[in-house]
């Protein structure tokens, strides 16, 4: 065997781990629309990402002190109110599943910390096209087209892959929501896009879950409201206003449409009402939650995981009333906590200008109404739901520390306000290089020059600086190309397209309705002009600067 077949031979294996973090990222959002079975692919593909991911590192930033608190704490009033009854297999699982979905949420959250757009994007598709699958198979089921409905559907309502039509509705907001702001931001056109949403706007209204018909009037709503309010165009705006009267008419002629089915409308009717038996009453839903609440002050445990139905005969049907029954004092100050420090964040953060604002609208437009509708069902072990609360905090914690930071020195709008930023993030790299190549210089020459009656800072001037070219240009070349491509900060400081840098001054030939790409790819090639300049200025320093200091020996 040759000396290259034998190195071959004893190279370690290496799996190309980016396009299998993406994959498998793209499959763990995908089955989250699959959980007819327990455990479901969701947890195994879970475990699969999770060790990918882990093999390059989880970020964690300070930020997110706040999510890992509150859940963690969460989870131990849960773990607390379990004690008495540990020996009750139902509780034990449930509190483990608490825990899990913690764990996941924790994921997501570490996950957007880095290359945030490129992976909310795939996020986006991958649910998408989970939407959709479970859409037919919940059509299908539900028209038992061949038999499908004893797996597909439950009390004459669409299930899907899901155990509760109450479930699956919820679930497929966010992509129909997604689909909607897709018209409105000039991605999809609105045939196509009504094509797309067609079939899970059919599979929710066929689910027959009141609440899932709220969540998503509420959230197309709010999603609407907030690309309002954050639009910069007249037109823009003008367009989301059509597009809501069209959208609207066409829910009234599709529902028109599907009541016109006998078993449909009779079902809708009765789903629709709101006088519902096993609501009202001293001994119904919101009659027990009322009933439970003075109990629950004389218990700081709580009444144990899921042990509200033994008090009860049936679970609260409320997320908060859940919290303090389920997890204890605790747990339910905890969660209650958490989402009021989730509505400031979202709220912050959706009107804050980044290149993830758009998906922050549609995840906040989504989770908000989800907080809400926590007060009539229990959201605190649905998958997506802490994929949502994974989701949200992370895309605040990219730049809303530094935004509050350079409001508050009033320096919003104003070049120091780019510039000061830059100098201080750009400081930790720098110094690092500098300090690589001014250990390689010989100490002699210290020695020699402090004999012949050299200062320091005459050493410096004269020795030092004359020596430290190539590690000048390389710093020099480095700062500059991060300053002059520079696009998040300008973007989030500067308000005034008079005070636009260059990379953002290509907005300027992007319009609602069209592009002016000849301009725009003119744009591009003025943009990297200096930077051509600049790196064949700097090139004969910039490869010894770098590696200075880099071997010893």
């Amino acid at each position: 065997m040759s000396a290259a077949a034998e190195a071959a031979a004893r190279r370690p294996l290496r799996l190309p781990l980016l396009p299998l973090q993406r994959v498998s990222l793209w499959l763990l959002v995908f089955s989250g629309g699959f959980v007819i079975v327990e455990p479901s692919p969701y947890e195994v593909i879970f475990a699969v990402a999770a060790l990918l991911f882990a093999l390059t590192g989880l970020r964690f930033s300070a930020r997110l002190v706040p999510l890992v608190v509150l859940l963690v704490l969460f989870n131990l009033g849960g773990a607390c109110a379990l004690i008495p009854y540990l020996g009750e297999q139902p509780s034990v699982i449930f509190v483990a599943i608490s825990a899990y979905m913690m764990v996941t949420s924790l994921f997501f959250a570490a996950l957007m910390a880095d290359d945030t757009v490129a992976r909310l994007e795939l996020i986006r598709s991958s649910y998408i096209a989970s939407a959709w699958v479970v859409g037919i198979i919940a059509v299908l089921g539900y028209f038992d087209v061949a038999g499908l409905g004893h797996y597909f559907s439950l009390y004459d309502r669409a299930s899907g892959t899901f155990k509760d039509p109450n479930v699956l509705g919820p679930f497929l907001v966010l992509p129909i929501v997604y689909m909607f702001q897709g018209v409105i931001l000039f991605r999809t056109g609105f045939v196509a896009a009504t094509l797309l949403a067609s079939v899970p706007l059919a599979a929710l209204f066929l689910s027959f879950s009141r609440g899932a018909w709220v969540h998503i009037v509420a959230s197309i709503a709010v999603m609407m409201l907030l690309t309002l309010l954050t639009s910069n165009s007249q037109r823009e705006r003008g367009r989301i206003v059509l597009l809501l009267a069209v959208a609207l008419a066409g829910i009234a002629a599709m529902l028109a449409l599907a009541l016109s089915i006998e078993p449909i409308r009779a079902l809708f009717e009765q789903r629709a009402s709101l006088d519902q038996s096993y609501d009202l009453g001293v001994t119904g839903r919101f009659g027990n939650q009322l009933r439970a609440i003075p109990l629950l002050l004389d218990l700081p445990n709580g009444f144990g995981p899921i042990r509200f139905r033994v008090h009860f005969t049936e679970d609260p049907h409320n997320v908060y009333v859940n919290a303090f029954a389920s997890y204890g004092w605790l747990g339910g100050l905890s969660y209650a906590a958490l989402i009021l420090c989730t509505w400031i964040v979202g709220w912050r953060t959706v009107l804050t200008r980044s290149p993830f604002q758009s998906h922050a609208i549609a995840i906040w437009a989504t989770l908000s109404v989800v907080t809400v509708q926590g007060l009539q069902i229990d959201t605190d072990h649905w998958r997506h739901f802490y994929l949502l609360l994974g989701l949200m905090f992370p895309a605040a914690t990219a730049i809303l520390p530094l935004f509050i930071k350079i409001r508050d020195l009033g320096l919003l709008d104003t070049y120091w306000g780019v510039v000061l930023p830059q100098v201080a993030f750009g400081l930790a790299a720098s110094i690092l290089l500098f300090r690589n190549y001014f250990r390689q210089l010989p100490a002699d020459l210290f020695d020699a020059a402090l004999i012949d009656g050299c200062g320091y800072f005459a050493f410096f001037r004269h020795i030092v600086l004359p020596l430290s070219r190539p590690i000048l240009a390389t710093v020099a070349v480095i700062t500059f190309v991060h300053s002059w491509n520079g696009y998040l900060l300008p973007l989030v400081v500067l308000n005034r397209e008079s005070l636009y840098p260059w990379p953002l001054g290509i907005m300027a030939f992007q319009g609602e309705y069209s592009t002016d790409w000849h301009l725009v790819l003119a744009f591009i090639t003025l943009t990297i002009v200096p930077v051509i300049v600049m790196f064949f200025a700097a090139q004969r320093h910039i490869v010894a600067g770098l590696t200075a200091g880099s071997l010893k020996g």
